[in-house]
């Protein structure tokens, strides 16, 4: 079964709070109507979620990316969201990267595992 994540961006100053309330699988947010809107997620990782915790989280267990190529399978990891969300920031890594280690995003430590 395909598992669901989401990642909230760390905040850079620029942009205000999106969500209400979050916890690890769950986000609430207001519409613009004022409707309390309720998302469920496999695991939801805060802004200041490292990345070394994402790619652990999405490559072990019994469902991680590793186990599945290991066991012959197909793995996909698809990053999904509007401009500016942090696609780029946790796929490829932060400005800091590639002299700040901690910046390395999800596809170079996933190259480095296999």
């Amino acid at each position: 079964r395909p598992r669901i994540y989401a990642r909230i961006k760390p905040e850079d100053g620029e942009d205000e709070a999106l969500f209400d309330f979050f916890d690890d699988q769950q986000l609430c947010l207001e519409s613009k109507d004022g409707q309390q809107l309720t998302y469920n997620f496999d695991r939801v990782f805060g802004p200041d979620v490292q990345q070394t915790d994402v790619l652990s989280a999405v490559t072990t267990g019994p469902g991680g990316v590793m186990s599945a190529l290991r066991s012959g399978y197909d793995a996909t990891i698809f990053a999904y969201g509007q401009t500016g969300s942090g696609k780029t920031y946790s796929m490829e890594g932060g400005k800091g990267w590639p002299t700040d280690e901690s910046q390395r995003g999800l596809v170079p430590r996933l190259f480095g595992l296999i």
